[in-house]
């Protein structure tokens, strides 16, 4: 008996936990379902007062071609300049954090576990607080304005995070191959590159994925630092896309929302499939880096 009501009470709890989850999920993807329908609309639909959730006859995909053909607005570019941006990014986080990970998890050096914890002290400094003089340094200084270097640049110095994720990954890893391959007369570079890399290849992923959903989203950064419009990344494009298709016009009625969906789709649509196809080398990157420390 007594093993029925816990094993009764184990049901009700999952099934409770379920409920909650689910109900959780749908509110999240409410918005992102409104996304696909209002960009499958037509124009008069997106001015009608009355709200309607599925497209009234037609789909209008079209919408999808006007994000890239929309005149004032070169969307293609834009795309381009993301992915120029991203790869300069992600050559520069996983040469900086892995190098520096291996560094701190199997050099010995005085004062190492004190440069340790100074580097792990920077991620508690809000970004905006060294908005300023970065600018300044970037502009004043180097005179990188209107240019991709202050996007990419500093990204060959590391990051406080993906430093640390890195060096748990490489304290998991047992310290035998190294010593084979030391007497097998490899050095250290060889060591790194052809042993330790392929090893650590799940919290690369992770740290490759998770830098380019942050580098695909920022606004910012592009914001402050790129004037010409030629240079514009995605997000600054879809922000130019709104200012060219949301507003009222004469008659009362609103913009092209259906062609701004559309475009935020697709922002949304390669985050999700990178997500999804490399989940799982996130899963295990983050988790082993996380129970492998010593």
């Amino acid at each position: 008996m007594a093993n029925n009501r816990v094993s009764n009470r184990r049901v009700l709890y999952l099934a409770f936990t379920y409920i909650v989850l689910s109900i959780g999920a749908l509110v999240f993807l409410v918005p992102f379902i409104w996304t696909i329908f209002t960009s499958l609309k037509s124009s008069s639909e997106i001015s009608s007062t009355t709200i309607t959730i599925l497209p009234k006859g037609d789909w209008h995909w079209e919408n999808f071609s006007k994000v890239f053909t929309n005149p004032g607005i070169d969307f293609p570019r834009y795309l381009l300049n993301t992915i120029f941006v991203i790869a300069g990014i992600l050559i520069g986080k996983v040469i900086s954090c892995t190098l520096v990970g291996y560094g701190f998890a199997r050099f010995r050096a005085p004062g190492k576990n004190i440069l340790f914890i100074a580097m792990l002290s920077t991620m508690l400094l809000p970004s905006y607080v060294t908005l300023v003089p970065t600018y300044l340094l970037f502009t004043q200084i180097f005179h990188w304005g209107d240019s991709f270097l202050p996007l990419i640049v500093p990204h060959f110095f590391g990051e406080a995070f993906y430093i640390f994720l890195m060096r748990q990954f490489f304290m998991g890893l047992p310290y035998e191959l190294e010593e084979a391959a030391t007497i097998d007369g490899a050095g250290r570079f060889r060591i790194f590159v052809q042993i330790m890399l392929p090893m650590v290849t799940p919290a690369i992923v992770a740290m490759c994925v998770l830098t380019f959903m942050g580098a695909w989203n920022d606004y910012f950064t592009p914001l402050i630092y790129l004037n010409d419009p030629s240079k514009y990344t995605l997000a600054l494009g879809l922000q130019f896309l709104r200012d060219n298709t949301i507003g009222v016009n004469n008659s009362g009625s609103v913009g092209q929302l259906n062609v701004l969906m559309a475009g935020a789709l697709v922002m949304i649509i390669p985050m999700l499939i990178i997500f999804f196809v490399a989940q799982k080398f996130i899963i295990e990157g983050v988790s082993v880096t996380g129970l492998a420390g010593r």
